[in-house]
């Protein structure tokens, strides 16, 4: 009702206000935050206020729209995102944006939080070209007891078909090696090393392996380069 007064006093469409109002929040954000990143949501749109209104309707209607309300909303993530992008941001959404919407190229960042099967998600999203944050599997509402974090260790983002054509580690990082026994921390080494990865190795001293009282003879004995890798 406040948009249809307003569209009446100022001769602009209920629309046209919105798109304003929008333009101007993301606008006094972006003075507020100077973050390059701007999170629009997108998840879980409620579609009843939609359905109650006639002049959306005959919006829709103009459009080609039809009575599928996701591209409605495809239109109104569209326009934005498009704004967010005119203000040097980069928006990024949440994968219902992406899983309902045909045309993708106006995105540029998904974040994947919906389960089962999130790593087949990443695999769509990132076939087409789009960055993802995974966020499923650490996700705050997970059922079971909350002192049982082993499972979030777990997780491996990048376990998915087609990793590698998109997700490839850049040869400045500098991996931490902190799990695991010899010889597979060696292993490790060498496979980092031998991509042109440098290493740190923390495995053998992490002070959960260590117990009160016992010798630290074995710690002083490790050998960090003792493995068939690369090193300078």
């Amino acid at each position: 009702r406040l948009f249809s007064f307003w569209s009446v006093r100022s001769g602009q469409s209920i629309l046209e206000l919105h798109l304003r109002l929008h333009v101007q929040t993301l606008k006094e954000v972006s003075k507020v935050f100077p973050d390059s990143y701007i999170h629009l949501g997108g998840d879980e749109v409620d579609f009843t206020c939609w359905k109650t209104n006639p002049d959306i309707k005959a919006f829709m209607q103009s459009k080609g729209f039809g009575s599928d309300f996701t591209k409605l909303e495809a239109f109104y993530m569209e326009s934005i995102v498009n704004m967010t992008t005119a203000l040097n941001r980069t928006a990024i959404v949440w994968q219902d944006v992406f899983d309902y919407h045909e045309k993708r190229s106006f995105l540029s960042v998904v974040e994947v939080w919906r389960q089962p099967c999130y790593l087949c998600k990443m695999r769509r999203a990132t076939k087409v070209g789009l960055r993802v944050i995974l966020a499923a599997p650490w996700y705050l509402d997970q059922p079971g007891p909350t002192h049982n974090w082993a499972p979030f260790y777990n997780v491996r983002p990048l376990n998915f078909k087609g990793q590698n054509e998109c997700c490839a580690i850049p040869k400045s990082s500098v991996l931490h090696i902190w799990k695991g026994l010899p010889p597979a921390y060696y292993a490790e080494m060498e496979q980092m090393t031998q991509a042109g990865m440098r290493v740190i190795l923390a495995a053998p001293w992490y002070i959960n392996h260590i117990n009160y009282g016992q010798d630290w003879r074995t710690y002083y004995g490790v050998e960090p380069l003792n493995f068939n890798g690369v090193c300078s």
